[in-house]
């Protein structure tokens, strides 16, 4: 884990401010959420990487995603790929496609759509919610602001992801819901 952390400095994590405080901060946080609903250690990872392009509401980045290669051979293929998948969420056109058996996925980067896998629906979806449920448990005012409108958006996602996520949302956000 230290490496990790090392590694989130040098790109400048500790400089940047994200919705509750330091951004290092909220991604340690994601990964630890994750890791106590027992993520495999992929998922982890991509947890504390999760914001390293910038995302749809973020738009400060750790890395330009043309340097996509740079980070797969720093964090590996397969933990950088759901981070390039979470980055590059158009959230305006993918969420609402969360209803339907077969979700169709819009790439804010290269404006192009696809279907994603089962695998990458359910890692996509499970850090969305560790994600904002990180946020929702380290500021009571983006709970009180989004609560309602989180757990609306995750009852959507809730046949994508773990029964663990599925409890932690659920009581977290149920006296704003």
């Amino acid at each position: 884990m230290d490496t990790k952390i090392t590694l989130l400095k040098k790109l400048g994590s500790h400089n940047l401010q994200a919705q509750n405080g330091w951004l290092i901060d909220h991604l340690i946080g994601t990964y630890e959420q994750l890791k106590k609903w027992g993520a495999d250690e992929t998922l982890c990872d991509a947890g504390l990487f999760h914001a390293a392009y910038g995302t749809f509401d973020y738009d400060q980045k750790l890395i330009d995603v043309s340097r996509r290669h740079e980070l797969a051979t720093l964090i590996g293929k397969e933990v950088e790929s759901i981070v390039y998948t979470y980055c590059a969420c158009n959230r305006d056109k993918t969420y609402p496609n969360l209803k339907n058996r077969v979700v169709l996925f819009s790439d804010r980067f290269d404006n192009q759509t696809r279907y994603l896998t089962t695998s990458q629906l359910h890692n996509f979806c499970e850090l969305t919610v560790a994600n904002q449920l990180e946020l929702a448990t380290s500021n009571d005012s983006f709970r009180r602001q989004r609560g309602q409108d989180l757990y609306n958006q995750f009852e959507q996602m809730s046949p994508y992801i773990s029964k663990e996520a599925i409890a932690a949302y659920r009581d977290t956000l149920q006296e704003v819901a």
